[in-house]
């Protein structure tokens, strides 16, 4: 069920960013190798989306589970955790669609950091499973594995996204230690209320728009 309702929220995310392709895809081809402020601004709307996404999903789930199919009310942490998936997914779109394009075409690339993703994510789950670490640790390790195999696809299209290797490295940090800020609050700190997530998605997307 918890799964599920991730797969459905990633299938929402996958098509946001097919209605975006033709426009990525014309201006990869007018650009070439270049930096395009147009193009970073995608990404930039798309971390807005990913921190949407994360809250809209938790928020779903919770009244799901509150009023609805009780049964799953423990899945809560699980699931909150698994939510933030829907983050990096979202963040690497852009990305994705710039590798995958006739300009870059560097498919065989983005197979590679899946296929490391997924053997990090195999190989930590099992010793979580065999440390009996239980369920939430074993969602934290999706998470982490979902980060190893999006995340690095910023360095490959940097020339398109960043004019310097300075500004890439402000986009990593900017990106990742707001996420992991919101992801002790709620998960380190067990504050699984939607009203705690709709307060830091808030101060996330504020401070979103200071920096960007």
């Amino acid at each position: 069920f918890i799964v599920t309702i991730i797969q459905i929220s990633t299938l929402g995310v996958g098509e946001f960013h097919k209605l975006l392709q033709p426009i990525i895809w014309e201006e990869l081809d007018a650009i070439k190798d270049r930096y395009s402020k147009d193009l970073f601004n995608i990404v930039y709307i798309s971390i807005i989306l990913g921190i949407l996404a994360v809250f809209l999903t938790q928020i779903i789930f919770y009244f799901v589970v509150t009023f609805i199919s009780k049964q799953y009310i423990q899945g809560i942490e699980v699931f909150n955790i698994l939510s933030y998936t829907l983050y990096f997914y979202a963040l690497e779109g852009t990305t994705g669609l710039i590798l995958n394009s006739k300009t870059r075409n560097r498919q065989v690339l983005l197979s590679v950091y899946t296929l490391l993703g997924l053997s990090i994510n195999l190989l930590i789950c099992w010793i979580c499973l065999t440390l009996e670490y239980g369920l939430s640790a074993i969602a934290v390790c999706m998470c982490l594995s979902t980060a190893i195999a999006k995340m690095p696809t910023f360095f490959n299209c940097r020339n398109n996204l960043f004019r310097s290797n300075k500004e890439m490295i402000l986009f990593y940090l900017l990106s990742t230690i707001p996420l992991l800020f919101i992801f002790y609050i709620q998960i380190g700190l067990e504050l699984h209320s939607p009203l705690t997530g709709l307060l830091v998605i808030l101060f996330l997307i504020l401070f979103q728009i200071i920096v960007f």
